[in-house]
């Protein structure tokens, strides 16, 4: 599936100025071979929660308790299936923002997440209600 190139230009002037971008959610990794490809001194790390690794010398895969601090956090959605609380949380604490309380998180919640997670987070917000 080749990235939107959309993705990658929304982004364009934040990755020009930055050394390091930290990206969230592999796939099946052409939008971070177009990062490499448009940006061809970036480093990057990559957090992927299901596991995928891609493999290149300027990409570092790591866990989110070992990504580094102060770096441009790039999400990318589309490799968030089956993760999307997760990933919103990890791309909340890297940014330091607070995500507020369950009502709030399960909003973002795309209402085709079918996800286990996702069923668990709705369970939540119908108890606290």
């Amino acid at each position: 599936m080749p990235v939107n190139d959309a993705w990658l230009k929304a982004f364009n002037r934040e990755i020009s100025l930055a050394k390091k971008v930290i990206v969230l959610g592999c796939g099946d990794g052409s939008h971070v071979r177009a990062l490499l490809n448009a940006f061809p001194s970036l480093a990057i790390e990559l957090i992927d929660l299901s596991g995928l690794t891609f493999s290149h010398p300027q990409v570092q895969n790591v866990s989110a308790d070992k990504a580094s601090s102060r770096c441009l956090v790039l999400e990318f959605k589309p490799a968030w299936v089956g993760f999307e609380i997760d990933y919103a949380l990890i791309s909340a604490r890297l940014r330091d923002r607070d995500m507020g309380d369950i009502k709030s998180l399960t909003n973002n919640l795309p209402i085709q997440d079918q996800s286990h997670e996702a069923k668990i987070w709705r369970a939540l917000r119908e108890i606290v209600q």
